[in-house]
């Protein structure tokens, strides 16, 4: 029978056994804050590589997961970036890059065009073929300058493609397979040689033989055509995209219909010419489509706001003089209450150099016309009566109202205006009703640019 060991016996032999082995041959420093000193030199060296594979995973792990998070930024979360909202309807930054593309393509093929074209029409010119080539010059300078307002006109666009897709709708527009065929044909006539020519002569300046004097735009001609330039063009490619001339009285609108889509079965020769676009361009066969058709709608909603416009109205023939200061201003009128002639007051003191020899006379105007300031005090006075003086954006003012009539013919250049501003002003209004949003930044633009479809001459 064994011995049974005594409770020291047993204390002492457990201390001995908790005690690690001793290797004083092998003995080293601790690991970490004192601990480890009862390991082998084996045995810390064996954690301290695990401890380094561990940092090494670790730091791994976290340039995973950043390089991860800079992937998804980059192609998931500022793609789905909202760039502008239209009512309920809002634009990602990926939807704005693969627009940006586009058009930016589509210049370019306008511009190539234009370079294409121009030798054979210099060749033809007779009488001066370098006005011409200097004006094919200009425009394509006008078409470069144009570029650096490009994203911010790109996404103009996209909200307006909303807006008129819904006024469309809600207006019943058709779009039949034969009115696809004249929108495609009238959206590739840009690029024709008779339409890119009419575009090159228009950049050329009358002969000097016309141009009497170069003097700055008058007061009058600045309240009545400060975005001119920008109506006349418009109104030259509504012109151009239609030859039926728009009738001066509102017409009826069509019965609303739902639209049906049709598969394109394009001529031949157009078949040729969009493929020509579309190898120019790198534009999907879709995305033409749908450019087309929204250019059909919006001369459609074009055409049938300028109809609605009335060719005559309730009109003010009113004189002015204009001045630079208040104290200039209040004389003016002291001298015109103590009896002295409007007419040669205005011809004395005014600074519309365009109106002061006639003194001041501005000739008939209707509403929409001059700034709202000029207007409001025109049309509160009768005839004979002289306002008080006011201040526009133009200098201080006094008016005379010399007539007044309820119905007189708008003047041609009076219309246009009328016509193109009353199609601006829908858009405003429904931009308004719709509260639309822009949150279009520098970053979204930069994101877009290097995501944006490259034209194909850059690929």
């Amino acid at each position: 029978m064994p011995r049974r060991r005594s409770g020291s016996s047993r204390r002492r032999a457990q201390r001995i056994i908790a005690r690690p082995m001793e290797h004083p041959s092998e003995e080293g420093e601790p690991l970490i804050f004192g601990w480890g000193a009862h390991l082998s030199r084996r045995e810390k060296d064996t954690l301290r590589r695990r401890a380094i594979m561990a940092g090494a995973g670790f730091v791994a792990s976290l340039i995973i997961l950043i390089l991860l998070f800079a992937y998804l930024s980059e192609f998931l979360f500022q793609a789905r970036a909202t760039v502008a909202r239209v009512g309920n309807t809002s634009i990602s930054a990926d939807e704005f890059s693969t627009e940006l593309g586009t058009e930016l393509a589509h210049r370019l093929y306008f511009t190539r065009q234009v370079q294409l074209i121009l030798p054979k029409l210099v060749a033809e010119a007779v009488d001066d073929p370098a006005r011409l080539s200097n004006a094919a010059s200009r425009l394509l300078a006008e078409q470069e300058r144009q570029l650096q307002f490009l994203p911010s006109s790109a996404l103009e666009q996209m909200i307006d493609v909303v807006i008129i897709r819904q006024e469309a709708a809600a207006r019943g527009y058709t779009y039949t397979e034969a009115e696809r065929e004249e929108a495609t044909e009238n959206y590739l006539a840009e690029f024709d040689e008779i339409q890119v020519r009419e575009r090159i002569l228009s950049f050329i300046p009358p002969p000097p033989s016309d141009v009497l004097e170069v003097t700055p735009l008058t007061a009058d001609e600045e309240i009545r055509q400060s975005d001119e330039m920008l109506m006349r063009a418009e109104l030259a490619r509504l012109q151009s995209a239609t030859p039926t001339p728009v009738p001066p009285t509102p017409t009826p609108t069509p019965e609303p219909v739902t639209p049906t889509p049709l598969a394109p079965t394009p001529t031949p020769v157009v078949d040729a010419r969009i493929d020509a676009y579309l190898a120019g361009t790198g534009m999907t066969r879709e995305t033409f489509e749908d450019r087309v058709q929204y250019a059909w709608w919006r001369q459609q909603l074009e055409q049938e706001t300028i109809a609605a416009v009335p060719t005559s109205g309730p009109q003010v023939r009113a004189r002015h003089i204009l001045l630079t200061s208040e104290e200039d201003a209040a004389l003016a009128k002291e001298r015109l209450d103590a009896g002295e002639d409007f007419g040669e007051l205005a011809a004395e003191m005014s600074l519309d150099t365009g109106t002061k020899e006639q003194g001041g006379d501005l000739g008939w105007f209707p509403k929409g016309v001059m700034t709202p300031t000029f207007e409001d005090a025109a049309f509160a006075l009768e005839p004979g009566q002289i306002g008080e003086p006011f201040q526009s954006p133009f200098g201080f003012h006094i008016i005379e109202v010399l007539e007044r009539a309820e119905d007189v013919p708008l003047a041609p250049e009076v219309l246009t205006q009328l016509q193109l501003r009353a199609f601006s002003q829908l858009l405003g209004n429904s931009k308004e009703a719709l509260n639309v949003t822009r949150m279009l930044t520098q970053e979204n633009v930069a994101w877009a640019q290097r995501h944006m479809p490259s034209p194909p001459e850059t690929q």
